[in-house]
């Protein structure tokens, strides 16, 4: 009955405790070539907006893409969607990510924030970019994390390549301004590419951040104490038959 008094209260402590969930481990890249060489020849799917039809919301809005799906309950007093140029403050008028069609935001509501959603799970996301406003800092979070200047929005370089690979399967991605000038100068992604695959496995590609095996975690402090106390106990029982 002593004994399974002892093993009642280690129970207990055991419950209290806390587990930590897994942190994605999220890698990024501002060149798409290292990009996809990090992706080792894995297949990918692309989205450049060049076979969809033009057209501005000014209210919330779903655009079924196919393999993404873009969306917006936010899209204020802005004007948001598949566009062939947008006017810039500090790069000129009639501004394109690579000179075609691309989805695009100008206006001066305060910028409006936007979700790009995938059918399956998703380990790879990727896209070229386009911010006409220093003034302005747009972000992208996935799984909680937030990325934005560096590398784009609010900075001296106008264009460039964001792309993420996590060790985490994610489904969508968010993007939104964290900053604002008061107008939005035009802003802009292109060429979204994620892979080809619901999720990616280390068979695939071992060289994936996902495939790295994780540390197995240390007992915590009060862990160890516990497993002390089930020693005590096991060692006054035996003490307690003897006599």
């Amino acid at each position: 009955m002593e004994l399974r008094k002892y093993f009642t209260s280690i129970l207990v402590t055991l419950a209290l405790v806390p587990t930590f969930a897994h942190s994605a481990l999220i890698t990024t890249y501002t060149d798409r070539t290292l990009f996809l060489d990090a992706l080792n020849n894995l297949a990918m799917i692309e989205e450049d907006f060049n076979n969809q039809s033009l057209n501005l919301f000014s209210t919330s809005f779903s655009l079924d893409l196919g393999d993404f799906i873009v969306s917006s309950g936010d899209v204020a007093n802005d004007q948001i969607g598949i566009v062939d140029f947008v006017d810039t403050s500090h790069m000129g008028n009639n501004q394109s990510v690579d000179g075609s069609q691309f989805f695009g935001i100008t206006g001066g509501g305060g910028g409006p924030s936007f979700n790009i959603a995938f059918d399956t799970q998703r380990f790879v996301f990727g896209f070229d970019w386009l911010d006409g406003d220093a003034t302005d800092s747009y972000a992208l979070t996935v799984l909680g994390q937030t990325f934005e200047s560096p590398p784009f929005g609010r900075s001296t370089v106008d264009r460039g390549f964001f792309g993420v690979i996590s060790d985490v399967a994610f489904q969508a991605v968010d993007f939104g301004q964290t900053a604002a000038g008061g107008v939005i100068g035009g802003f802009g992604i292109d060429n979204l590419i994620t892979s080809s695959v619901d999720i990616l496995t280390c068979a695939e590609d071992p060289t994936l951040p996902e495939c790295t095996p994780q540390p197995v975690p240390e007992p915590t402090t009060l862990a160890i104490f516990a497993l002390g106390i089930i020693g005590l106990a096991s060692r006054r029982s035996l003490l307690v038959n003897k006599k």
